[in-house]
């Protein structure tokens, strides 16, 4: 058997490792370095070697390339929920669903009020992993109020692991934000296709949602039991104070509107967030200012070193023997280009179980490959970004391990929601974008 062969077989055991023990709740940072250990092993590695220089490499790396977008990103989304703007906002969302006159049309309405707070917070800047506690809180009420089993909270992905993720341009997200690095383009590249696919998503995602309330209501399925962890849980919702809701929005549009239309950078948009969120409730954050930036700060460096350990197992990867075999198929894949970049991104996707990592890796040794595919520079970024959202959400995601802890249910019960919206819609519509830039559409 050829080395190449040996060390391919070593990176399926250590990703298989990977996925395994991280739906047993182990940390993402240690089943890295483990995968890494395996993959090297397999691959004819010195282990010291492949972990002090290219697991460090990659963790180091990302670091160095994303620090401050993490860290903004997750002060902005601490200082939203500290000043009590992002409790205000959900409450404006979810008020609507009691409004509906039927007991169906309620379930349905409460579930898909978790994808549309999720959704209008994490594009205005609030990154998902802060956004799940207040979720969790907020479902938690709804659910138990009109009895609607527990374990569709899964359906929340809808608004933060997809269309706000990687299609809509504009996001300042880190999906859409990776590509810019490496093929010079900006936020809102690729703005039909990112349009049309959200189009695709949401209306999928909303019948989706709408077939699995009708399927639990005809099996007489309630809150019980999968929520029964969730109800020993101490979950008081804080008190809504009572802002006016565009002052609560105001944050995310000068972000929103710093990010995409005086194309100012990343790192200053978000900053510009911050103080305008400082500056427009400077009285309610006063007294706690110093805590909410700490925990804001510590937020953001976990979710950063989570991240890193999956893009250092990354790296490892790319060293043996076996990635070159990988890389050679991924380059030669037949059929249309946008086909090619399609699985090339998915399979980086789902090696490092992260969006941002998967990106991270591929474009770092594909970019100029798949720039010289033909496919224009803003289509491509908008492809890739799509992409990179489908296959990350395996089961060794670090996004649906915080979600599924966060909600106290397992991933027996959770993850068939991820994977039918975070996973099968998500790929249907990356291949709708293929189909489009195949035909010229939208490029």
């Amino acid at each position: 058997m050829s080395p190449e062969i040996i060390s391919l077989i070593g990176i399926l055991l250590g990703l298989v490792f990977f996925m395994v023990c991280a739906c047993y709740g182990w940390n993402i940072i240690i089943l890295g370095i483990g995968a890494s250990v395996i993959t090297a092993i397999f691959g004819g590695l010195n282990i010291v070697d492949a972990l002090t220089t290219q697991y460090s490499a990659g963790f180091v790396s990302f670091w160095q390339n994303y620090m401050l977008l993490f860290l903004g990103g997750a002060l902005f989304a601490r200082l939203m929920t500290d000043s009590g703007a992002a409790f205000r906002i959900a409450s404006a969302l979810s008020g609507v669903c009691r409004k509906a006159k039927s007991k169906r049309a309620q379930k349905v309405l409460a579930v898909l009020t978790l994808p549309i707070i999720n959704g209008v917070l994490t594009y205005g800047g609030i990154t998902s992993f802060l956004v799940v506690f207040l979720m969790v809180a907020i479902a938690r009420q709804l659910f138990e109020e009109l009895d609607i089993p527990w374990k569709m909270y899964g359906c929340a992905c809808l608004g933060s692991a997809t269309f706000t993720a990687g299609m809509l341009p504009g996001s300042p997200g880190t999906t859409n934000l990776i590509p810019t690095r490496y093929l010079g383009t900006t936020p809102t590249a690729g703005a039909t296709l990112g349009i049309l696919a959200t189009l695709l998503c949401v209306t999928l995602g909303v019948l989706f949602i709408i077939w699995e309330v009708t399927k639990a209501e005809k099996k007489g399925e309630g809150f019980l039991p999968t929520g029964q962890s969730i109800v020993k849980e101490i979950l008081p919702m804080p008190e809504i104070p009572d802002y006016n809701i565009l002052r609560c929005l105001a944050p995310c549009i000068i972000l929103l509107v710093s990010l995409n239309v005086l194309k100012w950078s990343t790192t200053t948009s978000l900053a510009l967030g911050c103080f305008s969120c400082i500056a427009l409730f400077f009285n309610e954050l006063r007294p706690k200012i110093k805590g909410s930036v700490a925990a804001g700060l510590s937020s953001g460096i976990m979710t950063l070193a989570l991240v890193c350990g999956a893009n250092g197992f990354g790296s490892v990867v790319a060293a043996v023997p076996g990635y070159a075999f990988v890389l050679d198929g991924l380059m030669n894949i037949p059929g249309p280009a946008a086909l090619q970049v399609f699985v090339s991104v998915n399979i980086a996707a789902g090696i490092t179980g992260s969006a941002q990592g998967g990106l991270a890796v591929c474009l770092s040794n594909l970019g100029e490959h798949f720039l010289s595919l033909g496919i224009p520079a803003g289509a491509l970024h908008r492809l890739c970004s799509c992409s990179a959202i489908g296959l990350d959400t395996l089961p060794h995601s670090v996004g649906v391990i915080n979600a599924a802890g966060a909600a106290k249910l397992t991933h027996k019960e959770i993850y068939y929601y991820f994977f039918m919206i975070t996973v099968v819609i998500t790929m249907i519509c990356s291949l709708f974008v293929c189909l489009l830039i195949s035909l010229g559409i939208g490029v």
